[in-house]
């Protein structure tokens, strides 16, 4: 035999014992690895979530969670959340536990329990309060109160008001028309004990009306009571929030030559001047002459006596008596 085939011989026989050996250590490894264990998917309550909610959003409700195939459920279960839009829980889900089939009912062709602790209420209607008639079973509702005394006012009394029939009508089932808008005189209403009670005497104050909108919207609520004042007050002054630019007035150019604005000419033009008058002559006034000196006389229970004293040019004083009676005497 020759060497090269020898050589050859021995190479093949080196790669034969290696690829035996990684196939058996290949295999002792598979059979030493725990198998994968299957596992499934399914919808499964994040928290609470109660009776009566309308899965208009099932991802804000629930989760999608992998539990192995040993735990699935005997029940059916939903792995999409597609197939939980629009439906209604019959009853409250606790979190973690996945919903099935009989936890949930149509919406729009199932007829509404009342929920617990709650009772049946009806209220007089008509097409404006009832929204139009676009009020069905299913809807929240609010029912505001208006009243007509001194001044006309309106105000909440109750939220979130699930409605229960309208009219006759306990499901959304179309009409016979075929048309969206649902009208009755009457509709039902779930309120607890204490709430009925607050309607009913609403009902004697003034016009109960319901303010329609989604059962699974969150509205923002406000307890302010609209007066008729407050409708006024929206008309007057225009929108304050927009800001009025000033008006810049500009200043007229002034005329050559003259160095003088066209209203300062006129302005010129125009005036007059005012009317010439003669200086009043007044005379002089002649100031009283003051006594030097002054003399008091208290004759008993006469009236008192004075006598003023002046100073002649020629060095002389020139007594000034006042009695009358004594100076014509002293005359004589």
């Amino acid at each position: 035999m020759k060497p090269k085939t020898m050589a050859l011989m021995i190479v093949a026989v080196g790669c034969g014992l290696a690829a035996s050996y990684m196939t058996s250590k290949l295999l002792a490894e598979r059979r030493e690895q725990p198998q994968q264990e299957e596992k499934i998917k399914l919808l499964v309550a994040k928290t609470r979530v109660p009776k009566n909610t309308v899965l208009k959003e099932p991802e804000k409700f629930f989760e999608v969670r992998e539990r192995a195939k040993t735990e699935e459920p005997k029940e059916k279960y939903f792995t999409e959340f597609a197939q939980l839009k629009d439906k209604r829980l019959k009853k409250e889900l606790k979190a973690d536990v996945h919903v099935t089939p009989d936890d949930l009912q149509d919406r729009t062709t199932t007829t509404l329990d009342v929920p617990p602790g709650y009772g049946g209420f009806g209220l007089r209607v008509n097409a404006a309060s009832l929204a139009g008639g676009y009020v069905w079973p299913g809807d929240k509702v609010d029912i505001i109160l208006t009243q007509r005394a001194t001044k006309v006012t309106a105000r909440t009394v109750l939220k979130d008001v699930l409605v229960l029939a309208v009219g006759d009508k306990t499901t959304r089932e179309p009409t016979e028309g075929g048309g969206g808008a649902l009208q009755a005189n009457t509709v039902s209403v779930a309120l607890l004990p204490e709430d009925a009670a607050k309607v009913r005497v609403a009902e004697t104050l003034g016009e109960l009306s319901l303010w329609l909108h989604g059962s699974d919207e969150d509205v923002k609520h406000s307890a302010k009571v609209i007066t008729e004042d407050d409708i006024l007050r929206a008309g007057q002054g225009g929108d304050t929030s927009v800001a009025v630019k000033p008006v810049v007035k500009t200043e007229p150019a002034k005329i050559p030559l003259i160095d003088m604005t066209l209203p300062e000419v006129e302005q010129v033009a125009t005036k007059k001047d005012p009317p010439k008058t003669e200086p009043v002559k007044t005379e002089p006034v002649e100031e009283p002459v003051r006594p030097d000196w002054t003399l008091t006389i208290y004759p008993g229970f006469d009236p008192p006596i004075q006598q003023h004293y002046y100073k002649r040019p020629d060095g002389g004083i020139l007594r000034d008596d006042p009695d009358p009676a004594k100076k014509d005497k002293k005359d004589k």
